[in-house]
């Protein structure tokens, strides 16, 4: 379908985007910090770069008010995926 192409390319730039920001945050359970903001940022750049995505490949009818809380969301529940998973109970 016309949407294949531009969902393919949206994979790719957002794992190297993705890979880029690990690289430079190296989030590990010792750097909270790190951890938080990658746990936060992954998601919510794959959310913005999907709206990108299908802004250009056909439109979007939801307002701009709520492609950004969409995104905000996203990295909301990695953020608080990533607190549950360093507390010290599980390890």
């Amino acid at each position: 379908s016309s949407f294949m192409i531009p969902q393919i390319v949206l994979g790719l730039v957002a794992g190297v985007a993705i890979d880029l920001l690990y690289l430079w945050l190296k989030p590990t359970f010792n750097e909270k910090r790190n951890l938080y903001t990658f746990a936060f940022a992954a998601p919510a750049v794959f959310m913005v770069l999907y709206f990108i995505t299908r802004t250009l490949a056909g439109g979007v009818w939801w307002s701009g008010h709520l492609i950004a809380g969409s995104c905000i969301y996203a990295g909301g529940i990695g953020l608080l995926l990533a607190i549950l998973a360093s507390r010290n109970e599980f390890a």
